[in-house]
C-alpha cells in the first residue's frame, strides 16, 4: 500500500510539473542554402521543458554532428519498431493527432510566443519586380508574426534582415537563431475546449 501511494505521489507530482511547464524550442544555429538543391550547412537545436518559465528540468540537444554520428539504419529500425507498436497504431488512428484532430487544433490556437529572433535571409530570382514584391511580402509576414507573438518588445531580441539578390536561378540562403515557447497548460485547455465543442448538446426536458 505504501509503495502504491509513493508511485501515485510521483505520478501526480510529475503531472503537475508537466502542466505548469512550457515547451521551449531554441534554434541555436540553422543555416540553409538552396541553389539547385537544399543544403543544411549547420544546425543546433535545443528542446527544453521549463517549469514556471524558470527551471529547466528536461533538456534535449540535437546537432548536425550528432545526427552524422548516428547510423541511419539504426534510427530507421528504432522508428519502425515504435510505429509498429499496437498502442502507437491505435493512437494514430484516433482523432487526437491526425490532421484537424484535437492536438493539432490545440497547438494551432495555443499562445505560442517568440522570445528571440535573429533572421538573416538572402532571396534571389531573375525577375527583379517579382523579387521586390516577394521581399516586401516576407517582410510584412515576419513583422505581423512578431507583433502578435513576440513575448516582449525589446528591440535587441528581435532582428531580421531580408536581402534581395538577382540570380538566374532560384536562390535562398537562411541563417536563423530563435527561441519559441508554448505553455503546456494552454495546449491542454484548448484540447478540452475542442473536445467540448465536439460533444453534441442534448435538450433535457
Amino acid at each position: 500500500m505504501l509503495v502504491f501511494f509513493i508511485i501515485l505521489s510521483i505520478i501526480l507530482a510529475l503531472s503537475l510539473m508537466l502542466y505548469f511547464s512550457s515547451i521551449k524550442v531554441e534554434i541555436d544555429t540553422l543555416k540553409i542554402e538552396k541553389l539547385e538543391k537544399i543544403n543544411i550547412n549547420d544546425f543546433k537545436l535545443k528542446i527544453y521543458l521549463v517549469l514556471f518559465d524558470k527551471l529547466k528540468w528536461i533538456k534535449i540537444k540535437i546537432s548536425k554532428e550528432k545526427m552524422k554520428n548516428m547510423k541511419k539504419a539504426n534510427i530507421n529500425k528504432f522508428l519502425e519498431r515504435i510505429s509498429n507498436l499496437k498502442v502507437v497504431k491505435s493512437f494514430k488512428n484516433t482523432n487526437f493527432i491526425k490532421k484537424g484532430g484535437m492536438i493539432s487544433k490545440a497547438i494551432k490556437v495555443s499562445k505560442t510566443k517568440i522570445e528571440k529572433l535573429d533572421l538573416n535571409a538572402e532571396i534571389g530570382i531573375e525577375n527583379i519586380i517579382i523579387l521586390s514584391y516577394l521581399v516586401a511580402i516576407l517582410d510584412i509576414i515576419v513583422g505581423i508574426s512578431l507583433a502578435k507573438r513576440a513575448k516582449d518588445m525589446e528591440e535587441e531580441k528581435y532582428k531580421y534582415i531580408i536581402t534581395p539578390r538577382k540570380t538566374r536561378k532560384l536562390y535562398l540562403k537562411l541563417s536563423i537563431n530563435c527561441i519559441v515557447s508554448v505553455k503546456i497548460s494552454n495546449i491542454i485547455k484548448n484540447m478540452i475546449k475542442s473536445k467540448m465543442h465536439q460533444i453534441p448538446c442534448k435538450n433535457i426536458l
